[in-house]
């Protein structure tokens, strides 16, 4: 009888890595990978692109794909071509060239795609700047598996238990009153937001303890020497902060509850999202930049509590 056991070169289905969003935007499992895998020379990756969406016009340095279409259809935009492609096609896409992917069907559009070299973060070059940066649904596909258990916490019963409308209340935590108002209606918030809820209006024991407990969680030798905050505002600035820091892009972004993959588009140009800006800067500033931050972001909150001695 044959073994039962796998070959080492056998990837089981249910030994498959879980999805992430890569810098394109696209949603990627890799099937194969010599980060993982063992592998050398190449990648297998199924991606997968939601109805109505787009990948973001980039391109691989040194990488040369293939995609395969496996379901769904669209366009594919390759250099200065533009075409349709659905299930069964098959295009080649050559290192250096700029191309994106944009689903023009009903149901989600699945691409194999192959990359040899392997595929990697550092070989992506982003083309254009996404523009949904600040979008809570960004925020929310880029938070590691599991970080988000706050869908249930009632935004609303607190601000009317502070007394301050809407719009201060929201803004307090860099969030549009409709992204609030959607929140307080039982949409999912972020954890980056639910942070900044945590620390601007819970106790002010609760909101040390939660600050202390952040800042704990950097290098044991960081010692910040100027202000962080212009740093923050530019994700290559970012970069080298996070370099100086001795830090990889997975422990440096998970200060702040983002994925390394997210955290490699900010990097790469895309606009560092409020909410993330903010709480990178209170946990990285100094003794006296984060108080002064801390006092500002709790002030609203002071100040209802004062109101109603």
């Amino acid at each position: 009888m044959h073994s039962r056991q796998p070959p080492a070169t056998l990837v089981p289905a249910q030994d498959a890595p879980a999805p992430y969003l890569t810098m394109d935007g696209s949603t990627v499992r890799e099937l194969m990978h010599p980060a993982l895998h063992g592998n050398r020379a190449q990648s297998l990756a199924e991606t997968r692109i939601g109805t109505g969406r787009r990948t973001l016009l980039h391109r691989h340095r040194e990488s040369e794909e293939v995609y395969h279409v496996v379901g769904g259809r669209g366009e594919m935009t390759l250099g200065d071509t533009r075409f349709p492609i659905q299930t069964g096609d098959t295009v080649h896409i050559p290192p250096g060239t700029p191309h994106c992917v944009q689903n023009l069907g009903q149901a989600a559009l699945r691409i194999l795609c192959c990359c040899a070299p392997a595929y990697s973060n550092d070989d992506t070059e982003l083309l254009e700047a996404p523009t949904e940066h600040s979008d809570d649904r960004l925020l929310l596909a880029n938070e590691p598996a599991g970080a988000n258990d706050y869908a249930s916490r009632n935004y609303l019963s607190l601000r009317l238990s502070l007394g301050i409308n809407q719009t201060r209340f929201w803004s307090a935590v860099l969030v549009t009153q409709s992204g609030g108002s959607r929140y307080e209606n039982g949409r999912a918030a972020p954890r980056q937001v639910d942070t900044l809820v945590r620390l601007a209006y819970g106790t002010e024991e609760d909101a040390r303890k939660l600050l202390a407990s952040l800042r704990e969680r950097r290098p044991a030798d960081y010692k910040p020497t100027r202000s962080v905050a212009p740093i923050l505002e530019s994700g290559s600035e970012v970069r080298q902060l996070r370099k100086r820091m001795l830090m990889s892009q997975k422990a440096f972004w998970g200060l702040v509850s983002v994925t390394q993959s997210a955290g490699a588009r900010y990097e790469a140009g895309m606009n560092i999202a409020p909410p993330v800006r903010l709480l990178l800067q209170l946990i990285l500033s100094n003794d006296r930049q984060t108080e002064t931050l801390m006092k500002k972001l709790r002030a609203a909150s002071t100040a209802a509590i004062e109101a109603k001695l």
